[in-house]
């Protein structure tokens, strides 16, 4: 006759797969809800490090504050919350001098960064216009237009301007992907997706569009109105 002690049955139910999951399950719940609330108190641990850190660093001049003769008062220590309120305060009044020291140099110096600012624009863009080659070989510009004259230089970006309109481009689907790619720049995700829908249906719904999809369909070159 077989005999088996409750012990044995604890131990079996103990290691049995549906076991083992919901002790995973529940070590891996209690870890996330731990990791939570550390995340929702980090800035008070956060300011009971710095306190820390300062108490142990604060520490040795304390003691030997407390230890000097010169410091007692009627034969007798001063308290050490005494000591520790006038570390404190002088930590206080050395990092506030520095600062003090720092600031109007440094608010001098983005004053005139920023009175400076048009200045430096020009002479960036000054920079890139001489070195203009250059500039579209390390990809700051897309093309650059070199002409004897200034009625070369504007036949040059009118040559270049109108393949961007009618007939070559149709005119209102550029001007809509200016609009999404500006404005889209500024806007979250979800607003930026549905700004292009929007534009998509606008333009669908012109001529343009048409003439576009049928010149695509019968293999020929579309003629766009601008309509």
């Amino acid at each position: 006759m077989a005999v088996v002690s409750p012990r044995a049955g604890r131990d079996e139910h103990r290691d049995s797969p549906r076991a083992l999951i919901v002790w995973a399950v529940m070590v891996v719940a209690a870890t996330v809800v731990g990791l939570a609330a550390l995340y929702a108190v980090r800035h008070v641990l956060v300011l009971i490090y710095v306190c820390a850190l300062l108490a142990i660093g604060l520490s040795p001049p304390v003691r030997w504050i407390e230890r000097r003769r010169e410091f007692a008062v009627q034969g007798r220590r001063p308290p050490r919350w005494a000591v520790i309120l006038v570390l404190y305060t002088a930590v206080l009044a050395v990092v506030a001098g520095v600062a003090l020291l720092i600031t109007p140099p440094l608010v001098a110096q983005a004053r005139d960064l920023v009175a400076s600012g048009p200045q430096l624009l020009d002479r960036t863009q000054t920079f890139l216009y001489d070195h203009g080659v250059r500039g579209v070989e390390l990809g700051i510009l897309n093309q650059v237009f070199e002409a004897e004259t200034r009625e070369g230089f504007d036949q040059q970006v009118r040559e270049y301007a109108a393949q961007f309109t009618t007939p070559n481009k149709a005119a209102h689907a550029v001007g809509r992907i200016k609009r999404a790619v500006q404005t889209g720049a500024e806007l979250s995700f979800e607003p930026a997706l549905a700004l292009e829908r929007e534009l998509q249906q606008q333009l669908f719904q012109s001529e343009d569009a048409k003439e576009g999809l049928d010149a695509y369909v019968n293999k020929r070159k579309a003629e766009f109105k601008g309509r």
